[in-house]
């Protein structure tokens, strides 16, 4: 779980990179999220192996394209890392299910929230903005799951919706 929140700093840092003309700084950045992605998918449970291992080897792509100048708009970063998050999203959503199914409530929480941040971020990488309905909720499922891998008090149906509703989010898109 250390690598939680790292390829959306990494995203941000390839961006403010790319956006000062710095196209290798860029792709490394790039790159090493797409490793981060791949260890990600190389978990032994990992549910969306291969979504994950496609948005990688398409953020690869993207470096290469990135350090040859053949980018040469950052909304074609933001699509990419729009569709990177959205994959890590689906992985911690599956994650929080399995570990939910397997009774570890502090693993689920911080799955939960894991999944919850990375929607928010697809959604901001793709200009997407959410309903105030829609962010109060994601907003709730990241308390939610900050709670949980708290150890702090919560009830089985806050779970239960919080994981439909990260679903239902994660098919939105």
């Amino acid at each position: 779980m250390p690598f939680i929140g790292q390829p959306g700093r990494d995203f941000h840092r390839a961006k403010a990179d790319f956006t000062k003309g710095d196209d290798r700084g860029a792709a490394r950045q790039i790159r090493i999220a797409a490793a981060i992605m791949k260890l990600e998918a190389g978990r032994h449970n990992a549910a969306n192996k291969q979504g994950l291992l496609t948005q990688a080897n398409a953020l690869d792509t993207l470096a290469d394209k990135v350090e040859k100048k053949q980018v040469s708009s950052v909304n074609d970063l933001d699509r990419a890392f729009a569709k990177a998050d959205l994959a890590l999203a689906r992985h911690y959503h599956l994650m929080a299910k399995a570990a939910m199914a397997a009774g570890n409530h502090r693993s689920t929480g911080t799955w939960l929230e894991a999944a919850a941040g990375s929607i928010s971020d697809a959604a901001d990488w793709s200009g997407r903005k959410l309903a105030a309905g829609e962010s109060a909720t994601l907003k709730g499922v990241h308390d939610l799951g900050s709670k949980m891998a708290s150890g702090a008090t919560w009830s089985g149906d806050q779970v239960k919706n919080g994981v439909s509703y990260l679903g239902a989010e994660i098919d939105k898109f």
